[in-house]
């Protein structure tokens, strides 16, 4: 090939060249912008969630409020029935020791009316002869005269009489003294009917007080899971936010300069200076709460104190303590034509700040066991684009690792 021809050659190479690297860069820039897309759409639907979970978290809270007040009308009423059934039996105890008095006057009563009623017998029975008939002639021969005579048949009449009279008020008495027993007892059945309905008017309010108890446990669960869901949901949010950002920042540096694309293999260095993986990505059983589940990251083990670095250069989403991952970080990566994010959790401190730049090998954080953990160790996430709570674009760490 002559000289002409080469040039000629080498001039069709650059071209090409550059054509790919146009192309390579217009993907670049597409698929930033896609993912521009996707978080704001994410932030769309995060904030639709937390309106609906507030308005949830209000309605629970307005029920909570309600329970709480028909609880203490229940408990009210059930003390108020508890001092009812006290009283009752008070005055139940009360009207048995009346009766009781009352039967002890009711025997004494008809001992005399016994003893009255002997005596009178006796003194009729003196009074009569052998045959039966009154011995009137006593009487004429032993008055002095007629008027005499007169005077003592009308006293033997009124003594007969007063006799009768005295008997027929003992009589009257005992007939007075049982309708009084009959009366009080009467009082004390309906007292003890009473009780028995109080007493089964507290076991119903007592069962509405233990169903109230279960629905407020309900309610304040409920409150418990709807308050965690929009903490949760908050936290995604900013992260969404960040990354957002983030992506934004890496969509103007796509448009401002040339970048090679990496691939996947080997894109990113190990956070780490050690490499032993002592819990590999996949499933597993949880080593702290013993449940099976899958592991979305892996876990490097290494002593304390250890430094962590950035496994690419971009730009740092999240930084702050993360329930169950303790103090955790979240970088946003450029890599070839797509966002790639990387999370470094249960780390003892944190030396980045949120929307800091960090480069390649960064120190950004140190080894710990913050969060739920069993050790000291590093686990280390990676994302094929932006990072949810679902961990649904989650990829083995190791396919990125040099």
């Amino acid at each position: 090939m002559n000289e002409r021809g080469k040039s000629g050659f080498i001039l069709i190479v650059v071209v090409l060249a550059m054509m790919m690297v146009g192309v390579v860069q217009a993907d670049e820039v597409s698929e930033i912008e896609q993912d521009i897309e996707t978080y704001q759409e994410q932030k769309q639907q995060k904030s639709r969630e937390t309106e609906e979970a507030n308005q949830k978290l209000e309605e629970i809270e307005a029920k909570i409020n309600q329970a709480y007040d028909e609880f203490q009308e229940l408990d009210e009423e059930a003390a108020k029935t508890e001092s009812d059934i006290e009283e009752t039996e008070r005055d139940k105890a009360q009207t048995e020791e009346e009766i009781s008095a009352l039967q002890i006057k009711i025997e004494e009563l008809e001992e005399r009316i016994a003893e009255r009623d002997k005596l009178l017998k006796d003194r009729v029975r003196s009074m009569y002869q052998a045959n039966g008939s009154l011995d009137y002639v006593e009487v004429i021969l032993g008055a002095s005269n007629f008027s005499d005579f007169i005077e003592r048949i009308s006293a033997l009449h009124s003594i007969a009489k007063q006799d009768r009279n005295l008997l027929d008020e003992h009589i009257d008495d005992q007939k007075a003294l049982e309708t009084a027993q009959d009366e009080l007892e009467e009082a004390a059945l309906r007292l003890e009917n009473q009780i028995e309905e109080l007493a089964d008017l507290l076991e119903d309010i007592e069962q509405q007080l233990k169903e109230k108890e279960d629905i407020v446990a309900n309610l304040e669960e409920q409150k418990i899971d709807t308050e965690n869901f929009i903490v949760s949901n908050e936290e995604e949010m900013a992260i969404v936010e960040s990354q957002e950002a983030a992506a934004k920042e890496e969509l103007e540096q796509a448009k401002a300069r040339q970048q090679s694309a990496q691939g996947g293999s080997g894109a990113l260095q190990w956070p780490t200076p050690g490499r032993t993986v002592t819990s590999s990505y996949g499933p597993r059983t949880h080593p702290v709460h013993g449940t099976e589940g899958f592991h979305y990251g892996i876990d490097i083990s290494r002593n304390g104190g250890t430094t962590i670095t950035a496994a690419e250069e971009g730009t740092v989403i999240g930084a702050r303590y993360m329930s169950g991952y303790g103090n955790t970080i979240l970088i946003s990566h450029a890599i070839g034509n797509q966002t790639v994010t990387t999370l470094y959790a249960h780390l003892a401190s944190i030396d980045v700040k949120q929307g800091q730049r960090v480069s390649r090998g960064e120190k950004i954080g140190v080894m710990g066991t913050t969060g739920v953990s069993t050790g000291i160790h590093l686990h280390f996430e990676v994302h094929e684009g932006g990072w949810n709570g679902q961990k649904s674009n989650s990829v083995n760490p190791l396919n990125y690792l040099n």
